[in-house]
């Protein structure tokens, strides 16, 4: 890490954001993150946050109701395979987040807030 990620305290910033992870393939990801010195990059991903931001305190998060890796019942399931009850309560959580996703975006498209 260079002298200025360090100045600006990067990795004490990457802890925290992956001390927020839920999911171990997301920490994976935030673990693999580097610092970017590309202007503009950092300001197309400024301003993906300050609309996420308003987003939220329009209409309140999207649900996300995943807390584990559902990625091994779905290839299991694709395959034939027979799903466990574990595997089973995950696609369920699974199905119902991607529902409460789509409703949540169409009442961003009601609301103006993206793009119909």
């Amino acid at each position: 890490m260079n002298k200025f990620a360090k100045k600006l305290e990067i990795d004490v910033i990457l802890n925290a954001l992956r001390n927020n992870c839920i999911i171990e393939k997301t920490k994976k990801i935030v673990d693999n993150l580097l610092p970017s010195t590309d202007l503009l990059y950092l300001n197309h991903e400024l301003d993906k946050v300050d609309e996420a931001l308003q987003i939220i305190e329009r209409m309140d998060r999207a649900p996300i109701m995943m807390t584990e890796e559902y990625e091994t019942c779905i290839r299991l399931a694709l395959k034939g395979g027979v799903l466990s009850a574990q595997d089973l309560y995950l696609t369920v959580k699974l199905y119902n987040t991607i529902k409460y996703n789509q409703s949540f975006v169409a009442s961003l498209k009601k609301e103006n807030i993206i793009e119909k």
